[in-house]
């Protein structure tokens, strides 16, 4: 069994990429039925507090921190999109990175070495094109093995169907490239 973390740095609840994760995450369990277990954190809903070092040394962890730390640690695989600010990643996901990559409770770096499968989509302008980059890079900087992907929505305005499900080209594109990474690597 393959336990799969589908992820959203937006800090904006219902964005397009916070939309993906859960279809994503929808999409993998149809496609590989038994084979994997799915769990969808998306941290705008979570009330992680603003990293404090001296906290994070020997005080109680805050319960939004210790939960994210045990998804995070519990799983073989991470599915992540996050939103462009500014031309970067969500202020929100940094603070939580800060979090997940502290040795705070004696299981060190969790996301040293974990696969994670980073995917944006781009609903107008450049949107997420500009962040995405950016992202990737602080990713590898700690030491997630990332494997990227950008949806080519082509003419479509939105990787979405009308019923709020993934475009079928879109479905295409995530099972052979950003979540096939993924279950291979980990089976």
């Amino acid at each position: 069994m393959i336990k799969l973390l589908f992820m959203s740095g937006s800090s904006r609840v219902g964005s397009a990429n916070w939309r993906l994760v859960g279809a994503a995450a929808e999409l993998a369990k149809r496609r590989y039925g038994d084979r994997i277990e799915t769990t969808i954190v998306n941290l705008g809903e979570l009330e992680i507090p603003p990293f404090d070092p001296a906290q994070a040394d020997g005080e109680a962890l805050p319960a939004a921190v210790a939960a994210l730390r045990a998804e995070v640690a519990g799983c073989d695989a991470m599915f992540m999109s996050s939103d462009e600010y500014s031309g970067t990643y969500s202020a929100l996901f940094r603070n939580s990175a800060a979090w997940l990559t502290q040795d705070i409770d004696g299981s060190g770096n969790l996301l040293e070495d974990k696969p994670v499968a980073l995917c944006g989509v781009v609903l107008g302008g450049v949107g997420g094109l500009r962040g995405h980059p950016a992202l990737h890079q602080f990713l590898v900087e700690l030491g997630a093995e990332v494997h990227s992907q950008k949806l080519d929505l082509g003419t479509a305005a939105s990787p979405f169907a009308p019923d709020g499900g993934l475009l079928p080209k879109v479905k295409r594109q995530l099972t052979g490239g950003a979540l096939g990474s993924l279950v291979p690597e980990t089976a």
